[in-house]
């Protein structure tokens, strides 16, 4: 058996977190790692303690999202905060790249770098670019862009139509 790189394993931890998500819209699990690579915190998404679970009372719908849940990435920051372990430049290892809003917290929180085993919905395009520049093989290949209508380009570009 090969060892595993060191993406490879987080990225692992992130899959076996996701075990423990209680809502099946999407079993979410990730990492928080310092710099020195050390796990400091793992989430999933999931109700608060004591609370119900999707998996055992269902959805609650609003817009289109479960909001039953808490992110796997915020579960994960505020497991930080509550112990008070800091996490400036960490990275955030996933199983699914983050909600625009997951992101935002991440990025206020001093996380600087990303990685995800896969894209999931619609992603805005500052959140695009910071997974577009992977260090291993772990991130898929982006599917072309459409051409731009203001610029005509296929790639990333600074326009509003992306």
């Amino acid at each position: 058996m090969e060892r595993p790189t060191r993406e490879q394993y987080f990225i692992e931890l992130a899959e076996a977190a996701s075990k423990r998500s209680t809502c099946d819209r999407a079993r979410v699990g990730c990492v928080l790692v310092t710099g020195d690579h050390h796990v400091i915190a793992t989430g999933y998404n999931g109700s608060l303690p004591g609370e119900n679970h999707c998996d055992e009372v269902g959805h609650l719908m609003e817009d289109g999202h479960c909001v039953r849940t808490i992110h796997a990435e915020i579960n994960a920051l505020a497991s930080c905060a509550k112990k008070g372990i800091a996490t400036k430049d960490c990275t955030l290892y996933t199983t699914h790249s983050p909600c625009t809003r997951c992101y935002l917290a991440l990025k206020r929180a001093g996380i600087t770098k990303f990685v995800a085993k896969q894209m999931y919905g619609p992603i805005r395009y500052d959140v695009k670019l910071a997974f577009s520049q992977p260090t291993q093989e772990m991130l898929p290949k982006f599917p072309p862009l459409p051409p731009c209508r203001h610029c005509g380009t296929t790639d990333l570009c600074e326009c509003q139509d992306q």
